[in-house]
């Protein structure tokens, strides 16, 4: 039987996951709307987002296989 913070992880890595899908689709529309230099720009933004949205997913999946 799951504990209860199993399935707040679980739900975590859920919400964590569409809110990474949701941006990467904003961004995508973006992106031929503005100058080259803002586009670089933008791309360096969503790769930290993208890292950052990876390691939380590893934290919290690291979470839910040691408890």
């Amino acid at each position: 039987m799951m504990t209860l913070l199993k399935k707040i992880t679980i739900l975590k890595i859920a919400v964590i996951v569409i809110v990474c899908i949701i941006m990467a689709n904003e961004y995508h529309r973006m992106i031929n709307k503005f100058p080259y230099l803002f586009n670089l720009f933008m791309l360096f933004i969503s790769s930290i987002y993208v890292f950052l949205c990876f390691s939380l997913l590893m934290i919290n999946i690291f979470r839910l296989i040691t408890f």
